[in-house]
């Protein structure tokens, strides 16, 4: 009976943690719960009130055994009714011990001579105990039930910094179009003297019809590791969504690679961090506001290491290039840059939040008791603005020259 009870207990705090976790993640991440973790949360509630409804009858029947065997105590149903004497005075009731159950050494203290005639001052005579008595059988790990620890390591975080520079549209079906403009920047607007005619803007649409990209895997978990690790679903899921996170991230570096850029490219012999402020230069003249750099973790090291051997308040400090934010990727080729207005020059159309399905339903995991998990998104990268950003490099000549000059 305990085990069991330790095992709801121990269920039911499992329960309340992890509906903690997922609301406190929706918190962080300054949304709503999404449907599956509202269902999630729903199964959550029904089962803890189940649990609450199996202490509280568990807990009834133990006070009921221990008031039954403090009245049982308090009785002594075995004793004989006593006999009455012959002058019709009932005969004095004598209790006697059961000779199979020892007396302990505090029993044989109270019940002897030296502790009757003990005056209450003083030392009192002294008691002979007999051997064997108030032993106990030792307790070892081996006999007392444990249940394991489960230790599971640290989900690494999977905000992407990157996908938070870039622009984000939500669209309602699986087709998309957007409009590239041309040219890009703006022709400026002449000078008109009164009484002229005005002339017309060059100015070009270009529609893109696109249909969004699905990214999707699974991972299958038995129904009663879910049962005896509730926390188990959110881990994996997690993990699932870190995947897909992952895969945007390389989808955003592809669509960079593609797409055409303005370079920004110093001779042999400067260096990266040179090229990213011709960069950011070559992107302020096209009339765009950057606000991040680009750049592999490696080359990031780099320049910070560079910065902190000049200056005792660099990276350590800023944490930034010319008030820039820099976001390594790790999907960004070493020795190459991107400077720019993410926001602009980089759109990331999506059908909505990620979307984690749980079934059994798949082959024959009906039978076999065994849960798959699916998480998939939908979305598509585009680069409607190439000129908002700048691709940025060392040449591999000393001829090359900033873009622009």
């Amino acid at each position: 009976m305990l085990t069991y009870l330790r095992r709801l207990t121990d269920e039911r705090d499992s329960l309340t943690q992890s509906a903690t976790d997922i609301t406190e993640r929706a918190a962080r991440e300054e949304r709503d719960v999404t449907d599956t973790e509202r269902a999630s949360l729903t199964t959550m509630q029904t089962r803890c009130a189940e649990i609450d409804g199996q202490l509280t009858e568990y807990n009834a029947q133990a006070e009921s055994q221990r008031a039954y065997a403090r009245l049982r105590d308090s009785l002594h149903t075995d004793d004989p009714e006593p006999a009455e004497t012959p002058g019709g005075l009932p005969a004095r009731r004598i209790q006697t011990r059961d000779a199979e159950v020892p007396q302990g050494w505090g029993e044989l203290f109270v019940e002897s001579p030296a502790f009757t005639n003990y005056p209450g001052a003083g030392t009192s005579q002294r008691v002979e105990l007999p051997g064997g008595l108030e032993t106990r059988a030792p307790i070892t790990l081996g006999t007392v039930p444990q249940n394991p620890t489960i230790w599971t390591p640290p989900t690494p975080a999977f905000d992407s910094p990157l996908v938070a520079v870039c622009g984000s549209v939500t669209v309602s079906g699986n087709a998309v179009s957007f409009v590239q403009w041309t040219p890009n920047p703006q022709t400026k607007a002449p000078k008109v003297a009164e009484g002229t005619a005005k002339p017309e803007a060059t100015m070009t649409a270009t529609p893109t019809n696109v249909t969004l990209d699905t990214y999707a895997h699974w991972k299958e978990i038995t129904r009663q590791a879910l049962e005896d690790i509730p926390q188990i679903r959110s881990i994996v899921e997690g993990r699932l969504r870190q995947g897909l996170v992952r895969s945007v991230e390389e989808g955003i570096a592809a669509a960079l690679v593609a797409a055409t850029i303005p370079p920004a490219t110093v001779a042999l012999g400067g260096t990266l961090l040179q090229a990213i402020r011709i960069g950011l230069a070559t992107v302020q003249d096209n009339g765009y506001r950057p606000n991040a750099v680009l750049l592999n973790p490696m080359d990031a090291a780099d320049i910070d290491l560079g910065i902190m051997g000049g200056t005792l308040g660099g990276p350590a400090v800023n944490g930034s290039l010319w008030g820039l934010r820099v976001v390594p990727v790790g999907d960004i080729a070493a020795g190459t840059a991107f400077v720019g207005d993410f926001n602009s020059g980089v759109t990331v159309f999506s059908r909505g939040s990620t979307t984690v399905y749980l079934t059994d339903s798949h082959a024959d995991n009906f039978i076999k008791n065994i849960l798959l998990l699916l998480a998939e998104m939908r979305c598509y990268v585009a680069v409607p603005e190439p000129q908002a950003m700048a691709e940025c490099s060392v040449s591999a000549t000393t001829t090359a020259a900033a873009a622009g000059k």
